[in-house]
């Protein structure tokens, strides 16, 4: 049990709860949906608080309980006790049909169900990739918290049983590392990867993921092997791996002006450290043969395309290659036009 801790993530699906008081705060789904402030009670005073593998619980005063789950990409949030006020905030954009909302993005759709009764106030959202799957899983689980909560606990009790240690902040630390995994549908993101985090930085990049896998194969090497394997399907015909591979198209353009799920830019070249890593742990002929191939691509485009002057070393093109994303030494080589990009800068340290 943590006491105070307000975020919950399942696949897709992230939230945070308002702070001091009823409601929630922040629902996240992916690149695709971002809800600020959905719900919203009557401030009232919170007794305590407690965040446990299954889910949060909230005691306020006057016997109100406030209770959140996520299973995989179906939330339930539930307020008992309470009869004051109660105000849903939905996007502009939300269609409205009874007792439900729905949205659209990029081929992916959201239902907010909620139905409110005497003291007793429950919301279900599901996003899924069809319209149908969507309404009939929020219609499914409206009344289905102890159900949602108990699937949440034992996905990761089964999930934290095979790190094999009892040390608390130890657990802690692998269930971080093991809820920020993600698997969906995408174009390029085609097996499971780790999100640094469902709150911040909702898609996969390069180096992260690299010291993600160094991390799983001491867990599940089938788990790091995955979170490589993007990074190889990823891999421009030149040979480029990109920094960053979105989940949305449209977020990689508006960011940074390219119609493509990843932009022009890569990482370190920490690549070829995790997959000799892995195969430390456990030797994959099919698996060395693959990435070999990869690394090699890559490592020429590196000649070829940042090291201008043939002086092997290598320069970076933008701050955020560089893993010092907003340090100063760069403030003397940004180009100024433009938002994204700067002379070339070796690396010598």
């Amino acid at each position: 049990m943590i006491k105070e801790k307000l975020e919950l993530a399942g696949n897709l699906t992230a939230c945070v709860l308002r702070k001091d008081a009823i409601g929630i705060e922040r629902y996240y789904f992916g690149e695709f949906f971002f809800l600020d402030n959905l719900v919203s009670g009557e401030a009232t005073a919170c007794k305590n608080s407690r965040w446990e593998l299954s889910g949060i619980t909230r005691n306020f005063e006057e016997g109100v309980t406030e209770r959140l789950t996520i299973y995989e990409d179906v939330l339930h949030y539930s307020l008992s006790g309470y009869h004051a006020k109660i105000e849903l905030n939905p996007p502009s954009d939300a269609r409205k049909l009874e007792r439900a909302l729905l949205l659209q993005s990029e081929g992916w759709w959201l239902c907010i169900l909620f139905e409110k009764s005497r003291g007793l106030f429950e919301l279900c959202i599901v996003g899924d990739s069809h319209k149908k799957s969507a309404l009939e899983n929020a219609k499914r689980y409206l009344h289905s918290h102890e159900t949602l909560s108990t699937l949440r606990e034992m996905k990761f009790r089964a999930l934290l049983r095979k790190t094999k240690t009892r040390d608390r902040f130890k657990l802690y630390c692998w269930y971080v590392l093991l809820s920020n995994g993600v698997k969906t549908k995408h174009p390029v993101l085609k097996k499971r990867f780790t999100m640094p985090s469902k709150y911040s930085f909702r898609h996969q990049w390069l180096w992260d993921s690299c010291f993600h896998s160094i991390v799983l194969s001491l867990y599940d090497v089938k788990l790091a092997k995955e979170e490589l394997e993007n990074l190889f399907l990823a891999q421009k015909q030149d040979g480029r791996i990109p920094h960053e591979i979105f989940l949305s198209k449209s977020a990689c353009k508006r960011f940074w002006g390219v119609d493509d799920f990843s932009p022009w830019t890569t990482q370190p070249p920490v690549l070829a450290v995790s997959v000799e890593r892995i195969l430390e742990t456990s030797w994959d002929e099919g698996f060395a043969k693959k990435a070999f191939k990869v690394l090699l691509k890559y490592d020429e485009w590196w000649n070829k395309k940042r090291d201008e002057d043939f002086d092997l070393l290598c320069s970076y093109h933008d701050p955020l290659e560089s893993g010092w994303d907003d340090s100063v030494r760069w403030d003397d080589v940004k180009v100024q036009e433009s938002p994204h990009g700067m002379y070339p800068v070796e690396a010598v340290d």
